[in-house]
């Protein structure tokens, strides 16, 4: 989630007294897809076309020695396939806000400015 997305529900917290003594999830729920798209954005790259099947790729990973599946770990394999969310209906039926910035938008900005300006393709 953005910080930006943060403060502005402590302050509505703080202005709304129906908000105190609760307790809030403040989430902006997003796919890995949807981050490595953002990132991809941000380099100006093409994001993956292309994605595997979860439960072939996993049976090859049973199958080929660790050093032949390259990266590519069971582990790995978990968090690109996690869709853990968080729920966040009490903040959004309690004051109406959803996050304002979205994460793919966000970390495409992110990664554009630690790489700085690039040069145009002539």
């Amino acid at each position: 989630i953005h910080i930006g997305d943060v403060v502005d529900v402590i302050e509505q917290a703080v202005l709304n007294e129906h908000m105190q003594n609760e307790v809030y999830n403040v989430f902006n729920n997003c796919s890995v897809v949807e981050m490595i798209g953002g990132i991809a954005a941000g380099t100006g790259v093409r994001p993956p076309r292309m994605s595997l099947p979860e439960q072939p790729l996993r049976l090859l990973l049973r199958l080929l020695p660790g050093s032949l599946a390259g990266p590519l770990t069971v582990e790995h394999l978990n968090v690109l396939v996690s869709r853990t969310t968080y729920p966040s209906r009490k903040l959004s039926s309690h004051i109406g806000q959803k996050p304002a910035r979205p994460v793919p938008e966000t970390l495409a900005a992110i990664v554009a400015g630690w790489l700085g300006p690039r040069p145009q393709a002539s």
